[in-house]
């Protein structure tokens, strides 16, 4: 654990930063990051040199393990949020769920009136636009939502086109498996 120490505004600071990386299948190099710092108080200041740095590590300890617990509720919530999302196309009620949120992939589930899943990817040209899945309060962003909103429309329309096409569909299919 390295914490640096500085003056700032002619009192004593202690500033750490760790980042953490963080496995993904969609992205790379990406990674967490933990801070802290504070001033050291005037009293732990008078007692020395090994009490400012036994201050500094409890400190960057407390606040490093609350962010922690944080970021693994927030991790949880990503992999199953059980989010619903409706929206209405065409005369009809589309009625589905975000289903996971992890790895900056937004999954959708269409549950009625048809089913199917779909996502997209939050990356790095997402992030550029402002564009971000979580708003600052680790909930779904506005934009998440119109996507989620957005994808149950693809998924229906999907399916109509499926239903709609179907004999051709088949028919590829048949000439295009090895069997035939």
């Amino acid at each position: 654990m390295e914490i640096r120490y500085l003056e700032k505004g002619g009192e004593l600071w202690f500033s750490f930063t760790e980042r953490v990386p963080v496995p993904t299948q969609a992205h790379s190099r990406v990674y967490r990051v933990y801070k802290s710092s504070g001033e050291i108080p005037e009293e732990i200041q008078k007692q020395g040199k090994q009490a400012i740095r036994t201050y500094a590590e409890r400190k960057v300890e407390a606040d490093v393990r609350k962010q922690k617990v944080k970021a693994k509720e927030h991790d949880e919530f990503a992999k199953n949020p059980d989010f619903s999302v409706s929206v209405e196309h065409d005369g009809k009620l589309l009625k589905g769920k975000i289903i996971s949120a992890d790895d900056n992939v937004l999954r959708v589930r269409l549950e009625k009136p048809c089913q199917g899943e779909d996502c997209v990817i939050y990356g790095f040209g997402s992030a550029m636009l402002g564009k971000h899945l979580f708003d600052r309060f680790k909930s779904f962003s506005d934009d998440a939502i119109a996507h989620a909103k957005t994808l149950l429309i693809r998924i229906y329309e999907e399916n109509k086109h499926c239903d709609k096409h179907k004999e051709v569909i088949d028919l590829a299919n048949q000439l295009n498996s090895p069997e035939n």
